[in-house]
């Protein structure tokens, strides 16, 4: 299909365009793309083709994600794109004679844990309704993400899953065909006791004041892990069946930006999708709109949003650093917006098929038409 991209900035150009997908692949039709095989000629692409652990992030994720930051004051959080929306909505739970109400999980760690559970769904050998998930391995996931547990990432990673693990998800999308997902928590118990949830209130109490604290991480200190998570069904099939294939070092070399990984999580899910000769174009505008509104509703009905130039100014840096660990997709990020291609299946694939990664420094980026000085490297890797 033929059509004119509008760039934003007053002209256009003539390219057959590829728009937003009306339903979501499931996790097979990606391995088939990224395989460059079909259905008939390969029975089992995750062990006959890629022979080895590789990462998955949900499908849901990679088109809503979670907010960058702290989401306060707002208890909701929602974000809408073309073809799918998604609401997380926490719980209030009645704890010792007090109401307490949960916050929504924010920043690098929920979508980090997302990965894990998805990752995990897929371990071969597992039976297809072993919806259990073993919380010993965190740490050495976060070890694979070069992220240590040291200096209160044990506690904000502990509280993030507190968070998780008490929140409605709701997603609205389409997945072959069928109707939007029903509104629905991750696991099917709590995973905190009575006396870990006074810890937990207490922590947050201490948050709300003065943030991460060492008064906080000590508070965090004794809440306890819970020794498994047992994942809803309807919640475990959907992170299993519509997954995305993802190189986990190379999310670990962004594994502290969250924004950089929405990118990245984005690239992974839209780029085997677009067919020869075909192009997706993002403005400044639509990409502040997908991925960098943080579109909080609170009490009242305020609603905040960063413009496409602030947002422009604030995250140009990320964009660039989630360009530069997956250089084997066609991307380039223009003056006036993001630009993927069609890109070869198994140049995608390479760093699914453990060779060797081409990882392009940051500061050596020089994308065409972009006038400003490269970024500083170290400035990349955080909001």
């Amino acid at each position: 299909m033929i059509d004119m991209v509008d760039h934003g900035v007053g002209h256009t150009e003539a390219t057959s365009s590829h728009r937003d997908p009306a339903t979501v692949w499931s996790t097979d039709q990606y391995l088939m793309r990224l395989s460059n095989q079909d259905s008939s000629s390969l029975t089992d692409p995750l062990s006959q083709f890629f022979g080895r652990d590789i990462g998955f992030v949900p499908a849901a994720i990679c088109l809503s994600g979670f907010p960058l930051v702290d989401n306060q004051p707002y208890e909701t959080f929602s974000r809408v794109s073309e073809n799918m929306a998604i609401s997380l909505q926490p719980h209030t739970k009645l704890v010792s004679d007090r109401m307490f109400r949960f916050k929504v999980p924010y920043g690098s760690i929920p979508r980090l844990l997302m990965v894990w559970i998805s990752t995990q769904l897929h371990k071969p050998g597992r039976a297809d309704d072993d919806f259990g998930l073993e919380i010993g391995n965190i740490k050495d996931w976060f070890g694979q993400m070069k992220l240590s547990f040291a200096g209160g990432r044990s506690a904000a990673v502990k509280d993030q899953l507190v968070r998780l693990a008490n929140c409605i998800f709701h997603f609205s999308c389409r997945f072959e065909q069928k109707e939007a997902f029903r509104p629905e928590d991750l696991f099917q118990i709590s995973i905190t006791s009575d006396e870990s949830m006074a810890h937990y209130m207490k922590a947050q109490d201490i948050f709300d004041t003065f943030g991460r604290s060492p008064e906080w991480r000590e508070a965090m200190s004794k809440v306890r892990w819970p020794v498994s998570l047992i994942m809803k069904d309807s919640m475990a099939r959907l992170l299993k069946n519509y997954a995305v294939p993802l190189p986990p070092e190379r999310l670990a070399l962004v594994a502290e930006s969250p924004f950089a990984m929405d990118i990245l999580f984005f690239m992974c899910f839209t780029i085997p999708r677009i067919d020869p000769g075909e192009k997706l174009f993002l403005s400044w505008g639509a990409i502040a709109k997908r991925f960098g509104s943080n579109r909080a509703v609170s009490k009242g009905g305020l609603i905040e949003t960063l413009s496409p130039a602030k947002f422009r100014d604030r995250f140009r840096p990320s964009i660039e650093r989630a360009l530069s660990v997956y250089s084997e997709a066609n991307a380039e990020l223009r003056e006036d917006g993001l630009l993927l291609r069609h890109s070869d299946p198994i140049s995608l694939s390479a760093p699914l098929r453990n060779i060797v990664p081409v990882i392009r420094p940051p500061e050596l980026i020089k994308p065409r038409s972009i006038k400003s000085a490269s970024p500083d490297p170290r400035q990349a890797s955080f909001l």
